[in-house]
């Protein structure tokens, strides 16, 4: 805990991005004060859960990957939050963790145990969720994305037991049902696209990069 606080120490007052990881954080620190913290990178620790409040309301992105998070819980004042990525934990529900995060475009939630997609009705700005390497096994366990409807762009299912439940074909249609506007489905364009459209795709960039995730 000495090390950790003398790194929160070394941060300055003006600080916009912050780098804790791989430090064997038990427990996230108290960072509520540092009010200009944008980016919060937390990965490969042994965080257990996030308490209220300990987190600046100030923040953009938040990545809590690799670490033993079961729920989601304590982003209430995170209200600003546009990424979240806690893949690799333990989670099995999203509840209502994320009711007040509605501004969030990116959301990874790679290798964790979720069988049923829910909590995610009020994220009205969702442009990319990664659910790859989860439990879903179910065409009803993706009913609640028709809440994203306008939003979600990319969708990525990979490692998942429906895909083998169910066709390619009867995925896309599913899929395309319930939010017609998904362009990538399992880091694929759903339509053909060019490597130059690619390029200057801002939501191709964040389905390729999230292949670092898994």
């Amino acid at each position: 805990m000495r090390t950790t606080m003398s790194k929160v120490r070394a941060f300055h007052s003006s600080s916009t991005i912050a780098q804790l990881s791989g430090i064997s954080l038990c427990e996230v620190p108290s960072l509520g004060f540092f009010s200009l913290l944008r980016t919060l990178n937390l990965p490969a620790n042994s965080i257990v859960h996030v308490p209220t409040r300990c987190l600046p309301r100030s923040l953009h992105i938040l990545d809590l990957s690799r670490n033993k998070i079961a729920q989601i819980e304590g982003f209430r004042e995170l209200t600003r939050l546009r990424v979240l990525n806690p893949s690799s934990n333990c989670i099995s529900r999203i509840d209502h963790g994320l009711a007040n995060c509605t501004l969030i475009k990116e959301l990874y939630l790679v290798g964790n145990k979720i069988a049923e997609v829910e909590g995610l009705h009020r994220l009205l700005k969702l442009v990319v969720l990664d659910l790859s390497y989860n439990k879903v096994t179910t065409s009803n366990a993706l009913g609640q994305l028709v809440a994203n409807y306008g939003s979600l762009l990319a969708l990525n299912l990979l490692g998942n037991p429906i895909l083998t439940n169910f066709s390619e074909d009867q995925i896309r249609k599913l899929v395309t049902t319930l939010t017609p506007n998904v362009t990538y489905l399992n880091r694929h364009p759903i339509k053909a696209i060019s490597v130059r459209e690619v390029a200057l795709d801002n939501v191709a960039r964040a389905v390729l990069a999230s292949q670092q995730h898994t």
